[in-house]
This record gives C-alpha cells, structure tokens and sequence, in this order.
C-alpha cells in the first residue's frame, strides 16, 4: 500500500469537518496497517522456529493478521480515491464498511475469545520456551503478544469514534447520509459485541494473579470493559456524543482508543 498523503486541500480542511475526519481516518488505517505487519513480523517469524510451537498453534495466533490486513489495505486504498476527489456534498464513505468487513472482524472477535486467547495464556503458563522469547521479542516493539491480537478490536474502536463523528456531521439530504449511518450503527454494534471478550479476558488475568482468592471481579465491574486500556495508534482520545439512535453505550462512556500509559 502506499502510505503517502493525500492531496491536501486547505480550504476544505477549514470548512468541511468530514473531509478532517476522513482524513484521519485514512491516517489512522496506514498506521494500524503497518502496525498489524511490522509487530508480526517480530513474533510470527521467530516463533516458528520453534520447537516446542506445533502448526497448529502458529496458524491459531498469526493466520488472521493475512485476511485483515487486506481489508486494511482496500480500505485504505478507498479512501485515497475518495480524498483524492473529494466533494463535500456528493462523497461516498459509508459503503467502505462493507459487510464483508464487519463479517471478517467478527469472525477475528469469536478466534480471540475462542482459540486464539485461550491458547496464548496456555502456552505462556506451561512453555517457559515460548515465554522467554515472547518476552525477548517484546525489546523489538511497544506491543506484547497479547496487545497485538487486540489490535484489531482497538481498531474497531476508532472505527466506532469516527464513523461516529462522519455520521453526525452529515446533513439528513446528503446522498450517503444513510450510508454513514449505517456504517457507525455498525461499528458501534462491532464494539459492543467485542467488550465481552475483552472484559472476560482481562479479567481473567487479574484474577490469576491472585490464584488463591476469589475476587468475584464479574460481580463487582459490570462495566469493567469501558475502563480498559490499549496500546494506542494514535496519539489522542477522542470523546464524542453518539446520537441516541446508535449510542448503546453509557452516555458518560468515553469512546476511542485510551493511550497506554
């Protein structure tokens, strides 16, 4: 993909938000896109050589980064044409976010929960190889193992910020009004879908550091998942009012992507 920016257009940088917010989007996809093949490159490469790591468990942790990464890189590609031709009353965003898209990154969400993080904290309790190098290969990148397989539901996140922000700021008699719409009603849905898995997860690894305790952590967090923090693409958090008719979170709920302190 080419990661060049767009023509840059200062006076629709000025008056039209959208063309702003477009902008970040594509900014914020080539660095996810990059993100998603230099940080498996440190890990995939290296763990298959290892011994003690079957066929198997190499395609349960890395088989994904493939088909996802694709779909960063039409999106991205996408929305340099539309950049590219930009017309504030005429652009079309929406039907970037197809069904293929959301389709793909909730078949990632149910790997994750299923196979793909299961495996990762069994392979890291009873393989001090494994671990060893995971922790040796961490020195190459900000990310651990575990942050790269929940890069694409941080992405997920910014979608839902974004896609969010577009649809609010579009005007009920532009021709992709429904369209953005439907693209942020979906994304919001995709993070909802997702705060299980994550909430579940994390506090999984809480709980286990504490073996001989229960801290009934389910009981006592029912809203765990919109606390959690990422390791960050982007530099900022984002907090933004969703209308009603696709805010099915906590009104109060800061939605973005918090940076990893």
């Amino acid at each position: 993909a080419s990661f060049r920016s767009p023509l840059k257009k200062p006076l629709l940088r000025e008056s039209d938000e959208v063309f702003s917010l477009i902008e970040d989007l594509l900014l914020t996809e080539q660095e996810y896109y990059r993100t998603l093949r230099s940080v498996c490159d440190v890990y995939e490469k290296p763990l298959r050589k290892l011994l003690c790591f079957g066929l198997d468990e190499h395609k349960a942790l890395f088989e994904w980064v493939d088909p996802i990464s694709s779909l960063s890189n039409l999106v991205i590609n996408k929305l340099q044409v539309v950049l590219r031709d930009w017309d504030p009353l005429r652009s079309r965003v929406g039907n970037i976010f197809s069904k293929h898209l959301w389709t793909k990154y909730g078949e990632y969400q149910d790997h994750l929960a299923s196979v793909a993080v299961p495996l990762l904290k069994e392979k890291e309790s009873n393989d001090e190889e494994f671990l060893a190098l995971c922790q040796q290969r961490q020195g190459a990148t900000k990310y651990s193992l575990q942050d790269f397989l929940f890069l694409p539901l941080e992405r997920l996140a910014q979608y839902e910020s974004i896609l969010s922000q577009v649809a609010a700021q579009t005007l009920e008699k532009h021709p992709d009004y429904s369209d953005r719409w439907r693209a942020a009603s979906k994304a919001v849905n995709m993070v909802r879908r997702g705060e299980t898995t994550v909430e579940e997860t994390d506090l999984d690894r809480v709980q286990d550091l504490f073996p001989n305790d229960n801290l009934n952590l389910y009981e006592n967090e029912p809203y765990f998942s919109a606390h959690l923090k990422f390791p960050s693409l982007s530099e900022s958090v984002t907090e933004v009012e969703v209308p009603d008719v696709i805010s099915v979170h906590e009104k109060e709920r800061r939605i973005g992507v918090l940076r990893r302190k």
